[in-house]
């Protein structure tokens, strides 16, 4: 998995639950990085940015640990592709002719094909290795026109496994074999209007996709998110599943809207600065 070894983050969670048994143990377990990201720093890390773009970062008062933290998480960010390039290179050498599991965004997978490509470096896995992924391109702006069919060929699996969902939901929507996402039923997914109204729950409708997630306990678990989806409420799916499912063309409004989304959100500063204060003191 091209991530982290542990977090918060829903996926990561779910990761550890069930990666590692599914890999065989935590020796057959590889990830980008053996770290543990934060949460909330990753969650603050956005509207710290956008601050910055706006020169309001001075303005904020942040801890100077907060900062460095910030500065260090950015550095990686910067790195990250050389970092892959090299650790999944290491990985293709020490798992030929046997059975794997990838994960990945499909922004990975894509920017792992084209760099072996251009090595001239072809994995050689078992034939019963398959791919699993979610998230998207995360702004690869060139993708290839048929990308499933891309990465299959490189990797040389015979499947991939796709999911539809997001960090700030514990529930995820699987790939039917009709290329639809279906939503679990422990998330009550609405969709908006353009004037974040609700959507009829019938028939098929076409918004911004918002959920409730009633796995969440200890926190609200309302999202609004900034995907255009549609969603077909009433009828069954062809492949015998029962309830809502999401149409495979999934796009982000702020890609749709120039670059700018009207949905933000905005973190306080200060309970994140005495949040990190009381942690230095356990």
């Amino acid at each position: 998995f091209p991530g982290y070894r542990g977090g918060h983050h829903m996926m990561l969670k779910m990761l550890g639950l069930f990666g590692v048994p599914a890999a065989g143990g935590p020796e057959h377990y590889h990830t980008l990085y053996d770290g543990h990201i934060s949460s909330d720093l990753s969650s603050l890390a956005g509207r710290m940015q956008s601050a910055e773009d706006r020169g309001e970062l001075a303005q904020l008062g942040l801890a100077p640990e907060l900062l460095e933290a910030r500065n260090a998480l950015i550095e990686q960010g910067r790195r990250r592709e050389q970092d892959m390039d090299a650790w999944f290179s290491k990985l293709i050498e020490e798992y030929r002719g046997k059975r794997v599991k990838i994960g990945g965004t499909a922004g990975d997978l894509i920017r792992t094909a084209r760099t072996g490509i251009a090595k001239g470096v072809k994995p050689s896995f078992a034939p019963n290795s398959f791919i699993s992924t979610g998230g998207g391109l995360k702004g690869l702006k060139d993708p290839p026109e048929d990308w499933e069919a891309f990465v299959i060929d490189y990797f040389g699996v015979e499947r991939i496994a796709a999911i539809y969902g997001m960090s700030e939901i514990m529930g995820t929507a699987p790939r039917c074999s009709h290329k639809y996402y279906h939503i679990p039923p422990w998330t009550f997914a609405v969709l908006l209007d353009a004037e974040n109204k609700a959507l009829p729950r019938e028939g098929s409708q076409t918004g911004r996709f918002a959920a409730f997630d009633l796995l969440a306990e200890t926190y609200w678990g309302g999202f609004i998110s900034g995907d255009k989806v549609t969603i077909h409420w009433d009828e069954d799916c062809a492949c015998g599943w029962k309830g809502p499912r999401v149409d495979p063309e999934i796009a982000r409004f702020s890609e749709l809207e120039g670059g700018d989304d009207k949905i933000s959100c905005s973190g306080s500063v200060q309970a994140y600065n005495e949040f990190m204060e009381y942690v230095s003191q356990i």
